[in-house]
């Protein structure tokens, strides 16, 4: 009896499991057959691919198909969610100049090289003096301990010069390194909002 009271009505369980699917809209990349097919008020929408034809006169409150039902359960507005399974450069991103990214140039030459270095410790020593600004330093790596592989992850934040949070994980020996930086990254972008909600002048 405990078994048959936690299966859900059939209609619930089929409401939970579209949603699900619905959600799971966001996390598909831009280039994805699913979104090229979802309506034409979502920016992946495309008409250059076919979908499957009616099988009887499509109602104005009937969704055309699976797809666009889907599509009605949630909105080509929500935020994108990204999975860190998925590297950042394969996908193009919708925070505009909010994020930066300063890749220095391979052919530099040993001198330009030492004032490039030279002029990322002086951005780092500038941006500890200023009270407005949260630092955030994070790591991920693997290496071969006591003959086995390990990976870890972890961040250390400071303000005004202040190490104010740390964090660091055992990842274990599944992990890669592209794992650990990511949770570096979600890590320290978590502890993150807890600093700035305890110091909104930054």
């Amino acid at each position: 009896m405990h078994h048959i009271g936690a299966i859900l009505p059939i209609h619930i369980l089929l409401q939970r499991l579209s949603m699900n699917a619905a959600i799971r809209f966001q996390t598909l990349p831009f280039s994805s057959q699913v979104l090229a097919r979802t309506p034409s008020d979502w920016e992946e929408h495309s008409l250059s691919v076919p979908i499957p034809l009616p099988t009887v006169t499509a109602s104005k409150s009937k969704p055309l198909t699976i797809i666009h039902h889907l599509a009605s359960l949630t909105t080509p507005t929500a935020e994108r969610l990204f999975p860190y399974h998925t590297p950042p450069w394969s996908r193009h991103h919708p925070w505009d100049n909010r994020l930066r990214k300063t890749i220095p140039n391979p052919q530099m030459t040993q001198r330009e090289r030492m004032e490039y270095i030279r002029s990322i410790k002086t951005r780092i020593h500038n941006t500890l003096q200023d009270p407005t600004t949260l630092l955030v330093f994070t790591d991920g790596s693997r290496h071969r301990a006591s003959g086995q592989r390990r990976t870890g992850a972890g961040y250390v934040a400071y303000v005004e010069g202040r190490e104010v949070r740390v964090g660091c994980w055992g990842l274990g020996k599944r992990a890669g390194v592209y794992d650990a930086e990511m949770f570096a990254l979600a890590g320290s972008a978590g502890a993150a909002t807890h600093i700035l909600a305890q110091n909104p002048h930054i």
